[in-house]
């Protein structure tokens, strides 16, 4: 029986709304030592005056911003998929075209918002470049190490800092921003986790998610809702009324869209001081690439079941047992929390598999070994099949790497494990913050 390892890469899939009741309090867990080397409405608020710094690009990597994709998948080079009988391959490369999951989502055409190249929710295509993860966290070396936050509340060697996801400057645009900030602001961003924003373009009715960590431990998820505005805004909540936060949310992206928002987040303590707090919410189309042995080798059913998903997706995207969607969040709290949601769910039986936890780094390298929250334990959740979850890589620009361990679950059969990449699309552009 062939032990040749699959690589099953250039896959583009857009997004369904954010599940926050899957996350938990990822930021708790302990760290492992690192494995060994081997356009702008009209009517928006637009800081001129701010610098526009040229930004540094991966280049050639997936999720670059401005570049199309089309669908085109292919093996590696002397690499071939073998199932139990030898007889499964990879089919050659379609000639064009772009494969679309219909769905009820689509945003409309001929509007301001979103921009007419914005991801239709269930899209997925395939990405052609050819690069592997380990190209990808290459060229993003050679650019140097991103600047990382506040050390993470997460324990082991080496040490880890809260990153952000992006390929622009909003963050340290935001940082600067707050820097003035007092010490009222800082207590107020440290007790944020991850937040949300999403926008149904047919009524353009616009909800942020935020969660909060309450004196207690616990977390609370607070809901706003309201009308995107033409300054591509949402304004919502208040200081005087429950839960006493004020909310401006702001589209970013430069060519309309909602990929990108800055969160501006302000209440009031008992002694009348106001509080405020800077976030970026994140939510973009993504590629995602798996690696690990192909079906049969480990005798172990519920592996094949799920490294099957992958395989059918680079074979026939859209089909019933495949990767039918998946989505890609961060947020990034400016002296706070980073944290990620990666959630996908597969095949007839709408399977989900979630991998959440707090988007961390060293200072001076992308490698980490971060155990995960187990998924939870939801309707059709896969979570139970899996043994274990670690973050392996994060460059701090929106790619990220795991490890997935699925458990052995016969006295035949032996546990064996997936290496998962998911690799941000950026914006075409981002805007510069407001400093009112």
């Amino acid at each position: 029986m062939s032990t040749t390892r699959i690589r099953v890469t250039k896959l583009s899939l857009a997004w369904l709304a954010l599940t926050l009741a899957l996350l938990s309090a990822a930021c708790t867990k302990k760290s492992s030592p690192p494995p060994q080397a081997g356009a702008v409405p009209p009517t928006a608020t637009v800081n001129t005056n701010a610098p526009q710094p040229s930004v540094k690009k991966i280049p050639g990597a997936p999720g670059i911003p401005g570049k199309d994709v089309g669908t085109s998948t292919s093996s590696q080079e002397g690499e071939s998929i073998e199932g139990d009988d030898g007889s499964l391959r990879l089919p050659p490369p379609p000639d064009s075209g772009m494969t679309e999951v219909p769905t009820d989502e689509m945003p409309p055409q001929g509007k301001p918002f979103p921009p007419d190249n914005s991801p239709a929710e269930g899209e997925i295509v395939t990405d052609p470049t050819g690069l592997t993860p380990d190209q990808i966290f290459a060229a993003s070396e050679q650019l140097g190490q991103v600047e990382v936050g506040l050390p993470a509340d997460v324990v082991g060697e080496p040490k880890l800092y809260y990153s952000g996801s992006g390929q622009d400057y909003l963050r340290e645009q935001l940082a600067t921003l707050a820097s003035d900030g007092s010490e009222e602001d800082r207590k107020f961003a440290e007790r944020l986790g991850l937040s949300t924003f999403d926008v149904d373009w047919k009524t353009r009715n616009a909800k942020a998610l935020v969660s909060i960590m309450k004196k207690n431990g616990k977390r609370e998820t607070i809901n706003f809702k309201g009308k995107l505005e033409n300054s591509a805004k949402l304004m919502a909540g208040s200081l005087s009324k429950k839960p006493g936060i004020l909310l401006e949310a702001t589209c970013m992206d430069t060519d309309g869209g909602c990929t990108t928002v800055h969160m501006k987040l302000q209440r009031k303590t008992k002694d009348d001081v106001l509080q405020t707090a800077h976030v970026i919410a994140r939510k973009t189309s993504a590629h995602i690439y798996t690696d690990g042995n192909p079906p049969g080798v480990s005798q172990n059913r519920e592996y094949d079941y799920l490294m099957s998903m992958f395989i059918n997706t680079a074979r026939s995207p859209g089909s019933s047992e495949s990767v039918r969607s998946l989505e890609y969040v961060t947020s990034e709290t400016i002296n706070g929390r980073s944290e990620f949601a990666v959630l996908m769910k597969m095949g007839s039986a709408s399977h989900r598999l979630a991998l959440t936890g707090p988007l961390v780094k060293p200072k001076a390298s992308n490698d980490l070994n971060l155990v995960l929250d187990p998924p939870g334990e939801t309707k059709n959740s896969l979570g139970e099949i899996i043994r274990e979850m670690r973050l392996i890589r994060n460059d701090g620009r929106g790619n990220l790497q795991f490890d997935i361990v699925v458990r052995k679950n016969s006295e035949r059969s032996s546990e064996d494990t997936i290496r998962l990449m998911v690799a941000r699309k950026h914006p075409d552009g981002v805007r510069s913050p407001s400093t009112k």
